[in-house]
């Protein structure tokens, strides 16, 4: 209902403009004609509508023109990742860090956003203790 809100505050201020519309998350279809989004086509509107969502049907659902499957990255490319974000220097400050962070790592499942979101995160941390504190959040 918040975001049913949130599309109709838009409208109000994007009234004859040209617009990306970003919904991320969408975890059910949501009926944009419902909420007075004028649904864009692929021909006749510059407007688009980008929408995120773990169920690949909801794109479906919803009649995407265009449907883009985002794989999680595997082992190997999800540790370069966060290793870069972490930074090398960081991992190597202390004995203990490389094995706590590739348990942090794997936690994040091999979703970049958590990868560079955490991995940003652990960044200052110089200590092993610090990165515990980490890992229980």
């Amino acid at each position: 209902m918040e975001m049913i809100k949130t599309i109709a505050t838009f409208m109000c201020v994007c009234v004859d403009k040209k617009f990306v519309l970003l919904l991320d998350d969408i975890w059910e279809p949501v009926d944009l004609a419902q909420v007075g989004l004028p649904i864009p086509s692929p021909r006749r509107s510059s407007s688009k509508v980008v929408l995120t969502s773990r169920e690949f049907e909801v794109c479906g659902q919803m009649q995407a023109h265009r449907s883009v499957k985002v794989e999680c990255l595997g082992y190997e490319d999800a540790w370069k990742l966060f290793e870069e974000k972490v930074g090398r220097e960081i991992l190597d400050r202390h004995p203990d860090i490389p094995e706590l962070a590739e348990i942090v790592a794997k936690e994040c499942g091999g979703l970049p956003l958590a990868l560079i979101t955490v991995g940003r995160a652990m960044h200052p941390r110089r200590h092993p203790k610090s990165g515990n504190m980490q890992l229980r959040c």
